[in-house]
């Protein structure tokens, strides 16, 4: 591609513009957002965040399952209460079982609060464990 520049009232010969270094680094960008964009959403976990009581819901209250520091709590209504205590770590075959006894088939809800304080992982274990019983939708609440 050449193009012809005035200088002063004379004509300089055909310039050349090099688009090489464009189209490389065009093509870079390209590719490097392709590939950002492919991977964003694997760390993604599918939540809904529920503050306070909510609104009303057909069947059952969902089971929450409540975690803080002294142990695990599985609820379905406010006197329905059972403690899964913590001696070296969390009992989560505890409250695998536990779930097992309660969740009704066809269930799909749960409601997972986790205490301030504790790791990350304490979440994602208890929502592993909820999602094995069939448990797929979980909401966030206070804990």
């Amino acid at each position: 591609m050449g193009i012809s520049l005035e200088t002063g009232g004379r004509r300089s010969s055909g310039f050349d513009l090099n688009l090489v270094p464009f189209i490389d680094l065009l093509s870079v960008n390209i590719t490097f957002l392709l590939v950002t964009a492919v991977w964003s959403e694997l760390g993604d976990v599918p939540l809904e965040q529920r503050v306070g009581a909510g609104g009303a819901s057909d069947g059952p209250p969902p089971i929450t399952v409540s975690v803080r520091p002294d142990g695990i709590t599985v609820l379905r209504s406010e006197p329905d209460r059972v403690l899964l205590g913590v001696s070296n770590g969390f009992a989560w075959d505890d409250l695998g079982r536990e779930l097992d006894a309660r969740v009704s088939p066809g269930e799909r809800r749960v409601n997972l609060c986790v205490a301030d304080g504790l790791p990350y992982e304490v979440m994602i274990r208890a929502l592993d464990v909820a999602r094995a019983r069939g448990l797929e939708e979980a909401a966030l609440c206070e804990g």
